[in-house]
């Protein structure tokens, strides 16, 4: 029988989305510039301007960290999606 613990970290894909999301939230909420200024966030940043990629950073980080929650309580099956399939 697994522990509580064990039962938990065995969805680290959902611990990774979590901690993502959470990342994501703090850099367009605080305007971090490594974070504004990385990726493919200046393409949004052109699309909607600075404070409209800022918004739908953190829109993308709530979805995120939702999927991740749904991930460790064990709605969502990561194992499926881990899986190699050749």
């Amino acid at each position: 029988m697994m522990t509580t613990i064990a039962k938990y970290m065995e969805n680290i894909f959902g611990w990774f989305f979590i901690a993502v999301g959470i990342i994501s939230i703090f850099g367009a909420y605080f305007d971090w510039g490594w974070f504004m200024n990385s990726g493919r966030t200046p393409y949004f940043v052109n699309l909607f301007g600075r404070n409209g990629a800022r918004i739908f950073y953190i829109l993308m980080s709530i979805v995120l960290i939702v999927l991740g929650v749904l991930g460790v309580m064990g709605i969502i099956d990561w194992s499926e999606f881990s899986r190699r399939r050749y």
